[in-house]
């Protein structure tokens, strides 16, 4: 049977949090800053779990690369592809600094996706709803909003799980996919080999049409002949 993939990517929001309130000395006024966390799913207990099934990671260092191989779930940060039956699933992500770099944990974003794995879902946006820290979604089960730098444990990788180092540029791989280099992978030309000499008109042998003989005997002559004189087509 065919398998389906689905394409979940990471989810997060930018939300703002109140900060303490600011006494300015000498004026009556109270000034209260707004600062915007960007936020992302934590997971429903019941995914944020083992994956068990055929896993392959592949890393990226910019967000572009990952807009392309993302496109369908319209992430700059991660994504996961998996069978409809949950036994294979391929994990799309940024390498671990650049994902800090756009304000992710690593070890945060590695667990949403591998609980795509697992089969979880959730509506692609949030339909315009603001969430608090800490808040969690119904729509996705009861995911709850964290920061997106939340560090929290390092999951559980299956033991062949298959990881492909940052691209660009392009690795080469064993078969067991442990990275070699590509020096070996070169096309060799192939050695040049002798062509045989075409031979000219002057070293053809010169046939003399035999004009005694039977028809028969003729005929053999032409036969054995494969230059022979136009007599031959004649017969």
């Amino acid at each position: 049977m065919k398998k389906l993939f689905f394409t979940i990517a990471l989810a997060f929001l930018v939300l703002p949090a109140q900060a303490r309130p600011q006494a300015v000395v000498g004026k009556p006024k109270i000034i209260t800053r707004t600062i915007w966390i960007k936020t992302g799913l934590m997971p429903p207990p019941k995914y944020d779990k083992p994956y068990e099934g055929d896993l392959e990671i592949q890393f990226f260092t910019n967000s572009e690369d990952i807009a392309v191989v993302c496109k369908d779930s319209h992430s700059e940060a991660a994504c996961a592809a998996y069978a409809n039956d949950l036994k294979t699933c391929r994990i799309h992500i940024l390498t671990e600094d650049a994902l800090k770099r756009k304000g992710f944990a690593y070890n945060f974003a590695l667990r949403h996706e591998l609980a795509h794995c697992n089969g979880w879902k959730h509506p692609a946006t949030t339909g315009g709803r603001h969430f608090d820290v800490g808040e969690a979604w119904d729509a996705a089960e009861g995911a709850k909003w964290l920061a997106a730098n939340t560090k929290v444990a390092a999951p559980k990788l299956p033991a062949s799980t298959r990881i492909l180092p940052a691209s660009p540029p392009v690795v080469c791989v064993t078969p067991h996919w442990q990275p070699e280099s590509c020096e070996n992978r070169k096309t060799v030309a192939a050695p040049a080999t002798a062509k045989a000499p075409v031979p000219t008109w002057a070293e053809f042998p010169v046939l003399t049409w035999p004009e005694t003989g039977t028809y028969e005997e003729k005929w053999r002559w032409c036969r054995q002949n494969h230059y022979a004189p136009l007599k031959c087509k004649e017969m």
